[in-house]
């Protein structure tokens, strides 16, 4: 309705008529709309207004009103006396009143959710010595891309946030460090830091003690992880995400004191040289996921201890260029290998030790490999690519017991399926870029009757049954 000019309303006498069962309004790329909404409105729940430049939002005058979303709106009216108490969740965006906005807050009593986005001149969350975050007694989630540079004005508005459980600062310019206070929003379980390019350290003090998820991306100026992570503030910590941080170059040297650290993300860290020395023996890590860390030059020698560790994947990091003594824990998964010089070294070791393997990825890393080796009987999944010189997949009939997906990419000079075909348990068979194959399985050739039993088979994306 981006012709919508108006808004007629019944007058003033038959306006709360006319929308008395209202509960939802959504109004949305509406430009040309003038004037307000109606301001009698006595059973609306949820409004969402975003691009209505020109239009002017009485949000005092709806008393059921508990999700209000406005993203870009001329102004948002309200009575001086307004009760606000049933608002939960509050999204304002570009919304350039700080008059309004202060005077909006210090009503938000009850607030679960709070996000602020894109509200540049407003810094009054943290001034005046005591924050209007204070007010807001029940606030669980607050997201923020407004922070202000000054560390003591950071410190007052978290320390306020008592019951605060989940924080995200995105797109924060001006962001150098968190505060040292920090550590006393006991009720913290997540943080997510996005966007920061400023950011270069972490408070000495340690995290919240029951912190349980960490986020960082996006943060160019980071270079290290605190040690503080590592007190006994920081046991409850089960997952770790790092990524796009261009120059973090080490990971904690206590890492491996993180009890119930059960996963590890770290990817698009190009200048991340190694593992901590303690290595990552944590009883309950579960998975591991290693992508595009071009300086990482090896693994750490203890990973067969992780004995709960069922997702491994390292994906372009062409510096790691010696396989783990004792090679790779046993009872892995799903296991994802991409571009590594080590590859050759991993098939010496033997593959078919990964007993409970169901799912194995391997692209590239060994361009003379002309037969593909053993793999586990266990696999459901097996997706191979990139490499230039493969003839043979050297696999027993046995080998495909379980077997439901195959995926064989890139594979010039592949000319035939191992053993006798393919079992009856495949539901799934993808070839691309596999020219001598391709041509064998053309309908009515010499391997057509091996493949006429699969739902789904896919030749350089097109579907062929």
């Amino acid at each position: 309705m981006q012709e919508w000019e108006e808004w007629i309303p019944y007058g003033p006498s038959l306006e709360a008529e006319g929308f008395s069962q209202l509960k939802e309004l959504s109004i949305v790329n509406c430009s040309k709309l003038v004037g307000r909404l109606p301001e009698c409105l006595p059973s609306l729940e949820k409004l969402v207004v975003r691009n209505c430049e020109k239009l002017l939002v009485p949000v005092s005058a709806f008393p059921a009103l508990y999700r209000l979303e406005i993203d870009g709106c001329k102004e948002i009216v309200q009575r001086s006396a307004a009760n606000l108490s049933s608002l939960s969740s509050v999204v304002l965006s570009d919304i350039s009143s700080q008059v309004f906005v202060e005077q909006f807050m210090q009503r938000l009593s009850k607030v679960e959710h709070l996000k602020i986005v894109g509200c540049k001149e407003l810094t009054f969350l943290w001034q005046n010595g005591i924050g209007l975050l204070q007010t807001i007694s029940q606030l669980h989630r607050l997201l923020l891309s407004v922070v202000a540079e000054e560390e003591n004005q950071q410190q007052q508005w978290l320390a306020c946030s008592c019951r605060l459980q989940y924080l995200e600062l995105s797109d924060c310019k001006c962001l150098v460090k968190l505060p040292q206070e920090l550590h006393r929003i006991s009720s913290l379980r997540k943080i997510c830091i996005s966007n920061c390019p400023e950011l270069f350290s972490f408070p000495e003090t340690g995290l919240p003690l029951q912190l349980r998820f960490i986020e960082i991306g996006g943060c160019k100026a980071l270079k290290s992880l605190p040690e503080a992570w590592i007190f006994e503030s920081n046991t409850s910590l089960e997952s770790i995400k790092i990524s796009q941080c261009e120059n973090l170059k080490l990971l904690p040297d206590d890492l491996h004191k993180l009890y119930h650290l059960s996963k590890i993300f770290i990817s698009l860290c190009p200048n991340l040289v190694s593992f901590p020395e303690g290595g990552l023996y944590c009883k309950n890590l579960t998975e591991i996921c290693m992508i595009g860390c071009e300086k990482l030059v090896a693994l750490p020698n203890v990973i067969h201890n992780l004995t709960s560790l069922q997702h491994l994947k390292i994906k372009r990091c062409p510096a790691i260029v010696s396989f783990p003594e004792n090679g790779f824990p046993t009872k892995l998964t799903l296991l994802e290998i991409e571009d590594l010089r080590i590859l050759k070294q991993f098939f010496d070791w033997g593959l078919l030790r990964l007993t409970s393997l169901t799912r194995l990825f391997i692209s590239g890393g060994c361009s003379d490999l002309v037969s593909f080796p053993q793999v586990p009987t266990s696999l459901t999944a097996l997706y191979i690519r990139n490499f230039p010189n493969l003839e043979f997949i050297s696999f027993s009939d046995q080998t495909f017991s379980y077997l439901e997906e195959l995926y064989l990419l890139d594979c010039p000079k592949l000319k035939s399926f191992p053993g006798k075909g393919l079992s009856r348990s495949l539901s799934q068979l993808y070839i691309f870029q596999c020219p001598l194959l391709e041509q064998k399985c053309k309908k009515g050739s010499k391997y057509w009757s091996k493949i006429a039993h699969i739902p789904c088979v896919r030749i350089n994306n097109k579907l062929l049954i």
